[in-house]
C-alpha cells in the first residue's frame, strides 16, 4: 500500500504536469500565430485573389498609415461617411493615402501607391482635406489601379500644386476606370475635379461634377494630361487664371521620351461653365496634345486666347527633330459654347499656331448662332440647323451609329434630334450589329458565324468589354478587315476561338494592325 501511494502521490502527478506543460505550450504557440497572422484590415490577405477588405473608415485610415501595404491588392466592401461631425473623423491636412511626407521640399517626398483598389461599386463620402500638394485620397500613384469607386461631397482645398478629388498625381503605367468624383476642389497648379497631373496614365469611363479652382493649369476632371483620357465628362464649374478648361487645364506633349509622348482626349465632353484670364476653353485649355471625336457646351468667358472647344492650340518645339510631332491637334470635334473674350476669341479655338505640316484642326465645327462668334482660328462654324443634322458631319468624315458612313460608330443622333452625342451616351444596345446568337455576357457570349458579323466587332467601341465566339470556320478572302480594338478604344474583350480559324485575313492601315489592334 505504501508502495501504491508513493505511486499515485508522486509518479503520476509528475506525468500529469509535463503533459500540462505541453498543453500550455501548444497553446501558447497558436495564441502567438493567431496574432501574427490576424488581419489588419476588416479581412483578406492583400493577394491578388484574397484582397484585403476595406470595410470602415478607421480601415481606410490604417491604409493610410501603412506604407508597407501600399503595393497590395485592396477591396471597399462598404461605403464610407468621413463626415468631421461624426466620431473619430477629422479634417485632413494630407492625402490619406499615399501622402506627401514633406510640403517644404520639391516634388513628391513620400511612397507611392502602387497596388490595385477595387472601389467595388461603393462610395467615400465627405471627404475633407486641408492642406498643401498631392492631395486628394490618394497623394501620388505609380502603376496602380483604381477603379469603381465613387467620391461624394469630397472639399479638397491646397495651397500648392497637384490637387485632385480622387489622386494628386498619376505616374507611370497607372489607371482610373469606372470612377468619379463630386464636390470641391481647390488649388494652385495642376489641379483637378478628378485628378490634378495624369503623367503618362490612363483614365477611362470617369466623371466630375461640382467646382474646380485653381491658378494655372486647372480642369474640370484633370489638371494637366500627359496620358490618355477616354469615355469621360465633366460638368464642373471652373474658375482659373490661365490654362483652364472644362475637362482639362492643359493636355501636353512630353518631350522628355522617345518617341514623343501626347496627352490625347478622345470620346469625351465638358457642360459646365469655364471663367479665367488666358487660354481659356470649353474642353481644353492650352493644349498641345491630341483631341478627337469630343465636344464642350458650356459657356466660356475669359480675357485672351479663349476658344469654345480650346483656348490655345499651340506647338512646344521648334528644333526639325519634332516637326510633325509637337502640334495640337483637333480632330472630329465641335462646341456649342457661348464665348466672349477680349483678344483672340473663337468659336473653336481662340489661338492657333501653324505646324509646320499644315493644319492640324480638321473635321472639326462650331456653332456660330450660339457662340455668337463668326470667327475661329481653326475648324467651320455652322448654323444650329447644320449642326444639329448629321448629315453636315457626315460628310467630313464623321461615322454616326446605325449610318452606313463607314466602320468607326462614335456618334449618334439623340432621340428626337440636336446635336450629335457619343456612342456611350446612348442605350447600349441602339445600333449594335446582329449576331448568330448571344447577349456578350460572360455566360453567353455573341455568338459569331459570318465574316460580315466578325468584321463587325471592330467597328464598335461598345463591343470592347464583350464575350465572342467563333462557331465556324471564317475565310476573309476578299474582306477588308477592321482590327478589333484600337489605340482609342483598346480591346478588353473575352474572344474564344472555339477550335475555328480564320484564313487569307486582309487588313490595310499603318498602326495596330491584326486580328486585335
Amino acid at each position: 500500500m505504501a508502495n501504491l501511494s508513493k505511486t499515485l502521490n508522486v509518479s503520476q502527478p509528475r506525468k500529469l504536469s509535463g503533459k500540462l506543460m505541453m498543453l500550455l505550450l501548444i497553446l501558447l504557440t497558436i495564441c502567438v500565430f493567431s496574432q501574427q497572422t490576424e488581419a489588419k484590415y476588416a479581412a483578406g490577405t492583400g493577394e491578388p485573389n484574397d484582397p484585403y477588405q476595406i470595410a470602415t473608415a478607421e480601415d481606410l485610415m490604417l491604409l493610410g498609415d501603412t506604407p508597407e501595404d501600399y503595393d497590395k491588392h485592396f477591396i471597399l466592401t462598404a461605403d464610407l461617411d468621413l463626415d468631421t461631425n461624426l466620431p473619430g473623423r477629422k479634417v485632413f491636412d494630407k492625402a490619406i493615402i499615399a501622402p506627401d511626407t514633406n510640403d517644404t521640399e520639391f516634388g513628391f517626398q513620400g511612397t507611392a501607391f502602387t497596388g490595385i483598389f477595387d472601389g467595388n461599386d461603393h462610395i467615400i463620402s465627405h471627404l475633407t482635406i486641408e492642406g498643401v500638394n498631392y492631395l486628394g485620397l490618394f497623394g501620388q500613384t505609380d502603376g496602380s489601379m483604381i477603379s469603381d469607386l465613387g467620391l461624394e461631397a469630397v472639399d479638397v482645398n491646397g495651397i500648392g500644386d497637384y490637387v485632385g478629388g480622387l489622386v494628386g498625381t498619376i505616374g507611370w503605367g497607372a489607371s482610373i476606370t469606372s470612377s468619379y468624383v463630386s464636390g470641391v476642389v481647390i488649388g494652385n497648379e495642376h489641379v483637378g475635379g478628378l485628378v490634378g497631373y495624369n503623367f503618362v496614365s490612363s483614365i477611362t469611363t470617369t466623371y466630375s461634377t461640382g467646382m474646380v479652382s485653381g491658378d494655372s493649369k486647372v480642369g474640370g476632371l484633370v489638371g494637366s494630361n500627359g496620358g490618355s483620357i477616354t469615355t469621360s465628362h465633366s460638368t464642373c464649374r471652373m474658375d482659373g487664371v490661365s490654362d483652364v478648361g472644362g475637362l482639362v487645364g492643359a493636355n501636353y506633349l512630353l518631350i522628355t521620351f522617345m518617341p514623343y509622348i501626347e496627352g490625347n482626349i478622345s470620346a469625351s465632353y465638358s457642360t459646365g461653365a469655364v471663367s479665367g484670364e488666358t487660354s481659356v476653353g470649353g474642353l481644353v485649355g492650352y493644349n498641345a496634345g491630341d483631341v478627337t471625336t469630343s465636344y464642350s457646351t458650356g459657356a466660356v468667358n475669359g480675357g485672351s486666347r479663349v476658344g469654345g472647344l480650346v483656348g490655345a492650340n499651340v506647338y512646344v518645339g521648334s528644333s526639325d527633330s519634332m516637326k510633325g510631332a509637337a502640334n495640337g491637334k483637333i480632330t472630329a470635334s465641335y462646341s456649342t459654347s457661348t464665348v466672349t473674350g477680349n483678344e483672340d476669341v473663337g468659336g473653336l479655338v481662340g489661338f492657333y499656331i501653324l505646324s509646320w505640316e499644315g493644319d492640324d484642326i480638321t473635321s472639326s465645327f462650331w456653332d456660330m448662332e450660339a457662340s455668337s462668334q463668326s470667327s475661329s482660328a481653326g475648324g467651320t462654324g455652322l448654323t444650329t440647323v447644320e449642326m444639329q443634322d448629321p448629315n453636315a458631319f457626315m460628310a467630313a468624315g464623321w461615322d454616326f451609329i446605325g449610318q452606313p458612313d463607314g466602320p468607326h460608330d462614335i456618334w449618334a443622333e439623340p432621340e428626337g434630334g440636336g446635336y450629335p452625342v457619343l456612342f456611350w451616351q446612348v442605350s447600349p444596345e441602339f445600333g449594335l450589329p446582329v449576331f448568330a446568337g448571344g447577349t456578350g455576357e460572360p455566360n453567353d457570349p455573341y455568338l459569331i458565324s459570318t465574316v460580315e458579323e466578325l468584321n463587325a466587332i471592330g467597328h464598335n467601341p461598345r463591343l470592347m468589354d464583350s464575350h465572342f465566339k467563333l462557331i465556324d470556320d471564317q475565310d476573309m478572302t476578299d474582306c477588308n478587315f477592321y482590327p478589333i480594338g484600337s489605340y482609342d478604344f483598346p480591346c478588353r474583350s473575352v474572344f474564344d476561338g472555339n477550335g475555328h480559324t480564320i484564313s487569307h485575313l486582309m487588313i490595310e492601315g499603318n498602326d495596330y494592325l491584326g486580328v486585335f489592334g
